[in-house]
């Protein structure tokens, strides 16, 4: 069971990574470098607000399980997001491909918008939308010319995603 989870993620990885590749990063609104402050901060650079600092997801393992897809993305297997800051890796399964990659995202709420260029997808873009505890969730990835992928999401700890009522 453990290793058909971890193929799914392996293979969610490659899509998400291809879908940065063949979307526009180029218009994402930080580069991945880090910067002083939280990700769950709500004010935001130009450009439609939220966070775009990286600080909470730098080191994070994401565990990502693959639940449908269409076009050439993996219908099934999983596979890991290991986060650096701006870049991250992406160790596959039998199913999946490892890959590597740049990221950019913006956090707004609940949601982190992640654009990737990655070696093997290309451009694409990833939602994820996280549950209260900020641990778990579902994603969306985009790539131009491999479609789309969804699945869930867990991480190893908490991920604030939004400022909570009376903080800061």
């Amino acid at each position: 069971m453990a290793r058909e989870q971890n193929m799914r993620l392996c293979k969610l990885l490659i899509i998400l990574s291809t879908m940065c590749l063949l979307s526009s990063c180029s218009d994402a609104p930080v580069s991945g470098e880090g910067s002083a402050g939280s990700v769950g901060s709500t004010g935001g650079s130009a450009g439609g607000g939220g966070s775009t600092d990286n600080s909470q997801i730098i080191g994070q393992t994401y565990y990502m399980d693959i639940e449908d897809s269409d076009g050439s993305l993996s219908e099934y297997g999983s596979y890991r997001i290991i986060f650096g800051n701006g870049t991250y890796d992406a160790p596959g399964d039998y199913y999946v491909s490892d890959s590597h990659g740049t990221y950019t995202i913006r956090i707004n709420g609940d949601q982190m918008t992640m654009s990737t260029n990655d070696h093997q997808l290309g451009r694409a873009t990833w939602l994820f939308t996280y549950d209260a505890e900020g641990t778990s969730g579902t994603y969306v990835l985009t790539t131009t010319s491999h479609g789309t992928q969804e699945g869930r999401f867990t991480t190893a700890s908490a991920v604030r995603i939004s400022t909570p009522i009376g903080a800061g």
